[in-house]
């Protein structure tokens, strides 16, 4: 047997018994149910979203995988609006996520968070979060697990919370928020555009105006 054959002859042999997972797309289109996708999908799979509207609430969002809007010309066009009142419109509560190109927005009069994060290490891209009144992204310690979201290239408009109006981040988390555009929330008590209670956030690059609360309407940490 010459080298090359036995070069080949011992690659195959180390590829037997191997498992290679290839990671799936699943397309959803408006009136399917987003949180069906996710228990249908696998750790690293990309939940694509069809241009267009999706009511659902207190989407919970516990592995590894990709739910991705529809962007035209750097903009989401993908609206994921909230259905029951109180709930969030999604639950994040464990895995390292990624929403990217979304619009996340209540139906009108209903009170509920845009995006709850409870723990893990989610990434948040490109999305539009506006009209919440329970915050617009909250931040938590679930479990002693700290959460840790990316928070990139977002705008965060015209959301309220009793802490927090654009986000509020509570009990041990430590978000990173990256060149993100916080803008017109409005806190009842502390932090129009951010709050920070026992945590520590980093903040690079934000745009952060016309925020209002009684202590500290751009940020109260």
């Amino acid at each position: 047997m010459n080298r090359f054959a036995s070069i080949v002859a011992g690659l195959s042999l180390a590829f037997v018994g191997t498992s290679i997972t290839i990671a799936a797309t699943i397309n959803v289109n408006p009136g399917e149910s987003i949180q069906a996708a996710i228990y249908a999908a696998s750790d690293g799979d990309t939940i694509q979203l069809v241009q267009g509207l999706y009511t659902e609430s207190n989407i919970n969002v516990n592995s590894t995988v990709t739910i991705q809007g529809t962007v035209v010309d750097g903009d989401p066009v993908t609206i994921v609006q909230r259905l029951t009142d109180g709930q969030p419109v999604f639950v994040i509560s464990n895995g390292n996520a990624t929403l990217r190109g979304l619009q996340i927005l209540p139906v009108s009069g209903t009170f509920g968070t845009g995006i709850s994060i409870t723990s893990g290490s989610p990434t948040i891209v490109n999305c539009y979060i506006s009209g919440h009144t329970g915050s617009g992204i909250s931040c938590t310690n679930d479990n002693a697990t700290i959460s840790t979201p990316w928070i990139t290239d977002c705008t965060i408009h015209d959301n309220s919370g009793n802490n927090g109006g654009g986000i509020g981040c509570f009990e041990g988390s430590s978000p990173n928020i990256n060149n993100c555009t916080i803008s017109d929330n409005t806190a009842g008590s502390n932090g129009g555009g951010i709050y920070c209670g026992h945590t520590s956030p980093t903040i690079i690059a934000c745009t952060i105006t016309g925020n209002t609360a009684p202590n500290g309407g751009g940020i109260a940490c």
